[in-house]
């Protein structure tokens, strides 16, 4: 998209014409200041903008805790623009960080009084083959699906809410609800990124390798991924969902275990949610009536389920916990061809009466959590709310002690009306991108466990913030003292000594590719992963 296309609508925010060094500020195009008084621009296809709605828009993120509001926006419209503004970023002395959809909830995106780079304005999906598909890094994964499964392909890895950009989920890993193919950084074969020295740059594990590895769940460190060529799969048609729901977590970590020891079915993860929140419900077998009532209600439960879920309480059931475990479970087919149900579920030890099963067909599984998240935007629970979510990977030995720990030491307003804890079971082998920080176990499994608190009601809430904020960090310790890392999308206070110690031998190394692809030090500097 050229100049002309981005300069129509936006005007009135305020184009940009260049930087004043000697004020600190940039001059709009409508000041008409004489140009030897400032830095102009370079030529750009696209246009640097500094109208206070862009610019209040791109001050926080899916948090709504941390705001720092930046200078000015750039809506490049090649990766070209993005090395001549990083060029002139370096020469100017200015901090810029890429912002795809912002999902991240610690100001990891932000930069105060620098430029942001909204990579989603680069969305040209340039190829879709049998095998791969080449895309810019702003191409939503929602966008990609409906292209790709047009022609019969997936990705292989979705994460749970796909109204994200490619180049935003592999700048931080990207975990899946299926455990057996990686994380969608392990799905990418090339990637074309602008370095923190203004460089356009290929790379791949074979060309620029260590750049490759670096800018994979590298936060934006290293460089701005511009373009991916990512793997592809053929498509199912159809998703055989079931919820198995658990007042025993003991009991429910036993069957996970043998779901995931089976290797049957390639969909399986969990959510704990507090049946107190939810409808009441006679623990005898659902009417249909009622069961068309539940389904109604089915976005107040997990955003990664469809159906009862978690919004069953059933108060005549002898409950150990305030807390119902729900396990999630999926398996594709092909139309005549169904699952067997009652094999794949042998041996299970859910509270069967209130087992559900539903059929759907592939993309409409995939958009689960978009559904939900839609809804609870409409209904004002999720726009402007502070979001003080924790995620941690955790070792298989340990996971089982310390989600039942952690969650019997939580409350209702630990995770809120519109929010839910989840557990994420990941082969470790499969995990190989080195920045992806994980743990080692003995079990061959490792577990991503989030607790995706959201505060009552939109607004500061700072006094609920500090008190989660404490609460995240407690949570990060414990699971570091077990073996466990954190996942860095979350709202934990982090210093130089826990980076290091999250990336432990590797740390080393990023601070060499640091040093060469950014070394003014001027790419995301709102995650401080260096000193």
């Amino acid at each position: 998209m050229k100049r002309r296309g981005f300069l129509q609508g936006v005007i009135a925010a305020g184009v940009v014409a260049g930087f004043d060094t000697a004020t600190g500020q940039w001059v709009r195009e409508a000041q008409a200041a004489p140009k030897g008084t400032y830095a102009p621009l370079p030529q750009l296809d696209g246009v640097v903008v500094m109208g206070d709605a862009d610019l209040a828009a791109d001050s926080t993120d899916e948090g709504n805790i941390v705001h720092h509001r930046p200078w000015a926006i750039l809506r490049p419209g090649s990766a070209q623009d993005i090395a001549s503004m990083v060029a002139y970023c370096r020469q100017n002395g200015l901090k810029l960080a890429p912002r795809g959809e912002a999902h991240s909830v610690y100001g990891q995106s932000l930069v105060e009084n620098g430029l942001v780079v909204e990579t989603r304005w680069l969305d040209t999906i340039h190829s879709i083959g049998t095998t791969v598909a080449d895309v810019d890094a702003g191409v939503l994964w929602k966008t990609l699906l409906a292209q790709t499964t047009a022609k019969g392909v997936t990705c292989p890895v979705f994460t749970g809410y796909i109204e994200l950009t490619v180049g935003g989920t592999l700048s931080v890993g990207g975990i899946a609800t299926t455990g057996i193919e990686g994380a969608q950084v392990d799905r990418v074969r090339e990637l074309q990124v602008v370095t923190g020295a203004g460089q356009i740059v290929w790379c791949s594990e074979t060309v620029n390798a260590d750049l490759f590895q670096g800018v994979l769940a590298g936060f934006g460190q290293f460089g701005i991924i511009t373009r991916a060529k990512l793997d592809l799969v053929p498509a199912p048609t159809k998703m055989r969902q079931w919820s198995l729901l658990y007042a025993n977590p003991r009991t429910f970590f036993k069957d996970l275990r043998t779901i995931l020891g089976r290797g049957e079915i390639p969909h399986a993860y969990g959510q704990v949610a507090m049946p107190a929140l939810a409808v009441a419900a006679d623990p005898t077998p659902l009417l249909p009536p009622l069961d068309k009532l539940l389904q109604l209600l089915e976005a107040l439960t997990s955003p990664l389920t469809r159906g009862l879920g978690s919004v069953i309480s059933v108060p005549a059931l002898p409950l150990p916990t305030p807390w119902l475990y729900v396990l999630n479970l999926a398996i594709p087919y092909e139309p005549g061809t169904p699952p067997n149900g009652a094999r794949l579920l042998r041996g299970m030890n859910d509270l069967w009466l209130l087992r559900q099963q539903y059929d759907r067909d592939y993309t409409d599984y995939v958009l689960r959590v978009d559904e939900l998240i839609n809804l609870l935007k409409g209904l004002g629970l999720w726009n402007g709310v502070p979001h003080p979510w924790i995620d941690v990977f955790l070792p298989g030995e340990e996971v089982e002690d310390f989600v039942i720990d952690t969650f019997n030491d939580l409350t209702f307003d630990d995770v809120g009306l519109a929010g839910f804890g989840l557990l994420f079971p990941q082969r470790r082998d499969k995990l190989t991108r080195p920045n992806l920080r994980v743990p080692d176990t003995q079990s061959g499994w490792v577990y991503l466990f989030d607790v995706l608190t959201s505060a009552p009601l939109p607004g500061p809430n700072t006094a609920f913030v500090a008190e989660k904020l404490a609460r995240n960090r407690q949570i990060y310790e414990r699971a570091r003292a077990g073996g466990g890392t954190l996942y860095p999308i979350s709202a934990a206070p982090m210093q130089a000594a826990d980076w290091a110690q999250q990336y432990g031998s590797r740390y080393a190394t990023m601070q060499a590719l640091k040093a060469q692809h950014d070394p003014d030090r001027i790419l995301t500097p709102g995650i401080a992963v260096f000193p």
